[in-house]
């Protein structure tokens, strides 16, 4: 698979932006290039062969940042390897890296942004977003904690990562307390029942987007594993007693 890279751009949090045109194999954004393999320049940008071709800087334009914006503008062109990484960042001698690589899935594209610190990593990839090969794309990973991580095509996010994580284990940590509290008051029957209708209503817009017939299909499914674990534990329990 050939690839072309125009443009590629870091905003860090002090309104520094950085910002690398790809146009030259000599130097690029100010930086000295180290060429691999036979990259050649196109009509003003530089196009890889997807195997063997790659640049090298001795500069990484995060590095330190504690926020930031990184965008990077490419066109993917038609065959060659379902996955491909076209955009890796990370410091010389640590294991802190950046990555922006593609899916190839049905002769279309998703985006996998990757992003790995310390023993922690955050991958956003929607499969279902997919997008035309042989075209110009822009794509753009956002890192601003504790607001979630994003990951964008053309401006549409892809996912959230870390925030929206720690918000989750925040609300269930919440949740579990809630529910202790008030079982002092209330049945677990009553309990139970506010809760579900509590998640069906806060599930509606998704029910609606996936459709009646699948979210029938996933009750139904739900209501039959619960008839065969019920089933499950009354044999269990009339086997020990026979025992």
């Amino acid at each position: 698979m050939k690839w072309a890279l125009l443009l590629a751009s870091a905003a860090l949090a002090a309104d520094a932006v950085e910002t690398w045109r790809f146009d030259s194999l000599d130097k690029i954004g100010g930086h000295a290039v180290k060429v691999e393999g036979a990259p050649r320049v196109v009509n003003g940008t530089v196009v890889f062969d997807g195997v063997k071709d790659a640049l090298f800087f001795d500069v990484h334009p995060l590095a330190g940042a504690e926020t930031w914006t990184w965008e990077v503008i490419f066109r993917p062109d038609v065959g060659g390897a379902a996955e491909q990484r076209f955009f890796h960042l990370q410091e010389e001698g640590a294991d802190t890296r950046m990555l922006f690589e593609i899916r190839v899935i049905d002769g279309k594209w998703c985006l996998d942004s990757y992003a790995h610190w310390g023993t922690a990593g955050q991958a956003l990839m929607d499969r279902a977003k997919l997008h035309e090969l042989g075209k110009w794309h822009a794509v753009q990973a956002v890192y601003d904690f504790p607001k979630p991580s994003i990951a964008r095509v053309h401006g549409a996010a892809v996912g959230g990562g870390v925030g929206l994580m720690l918000a989750g284990i925040a609300l269930f940590s919440l949740n579990d307390a809630l529910g202790k509290w008030l079982l002092e008051t209330y049945s677990v029957g009553e309990l139970l029942l506010v809760r579900s209708a509590a998640a069906l209503i806060l599930l509606t817009p998704f029910v609606r987007q996936a459709g009646i017939a699948a979210f029938t299909r996933a009750v139904t499914s739900s209501m039959l594993m619960s008839t065969f674990s019920s089933r499950s534990l009354a044999g269990f329990s009339s086997s020990s007693v026979r025992a």
